[in-house]
């Protein structure tokens, strides 16, 4: 029986942020509740502000 080496996965190149050209990009937020309200630090509504706030105070 012959011996197979194993193919090379091809994998796509990763960008890094100076790579990536400028326009419109889409961003994803994620907020969460907790099931104990008692060590819920932060609404849903806070998080979704201050998320938002830091997205638009970044650069580009």
């Amino acid at each position: 029986m012959a011996a197979t080496t194993p193919r090379a996965r091809r994998r796509r190149p990763r960008t890094g942020l100076g790579d990536t050209p400028a326009g419109n990009r889409r961003i994803a937020v994620y907020v969460r509740r907790s099931t104990d309200d008692e060590h819920q630090p932060f609404s849903i509504d806070a998080q979704i502000t201050a998320l938002t706030s830091y997205i638009n105070s970044q650069p580009g």
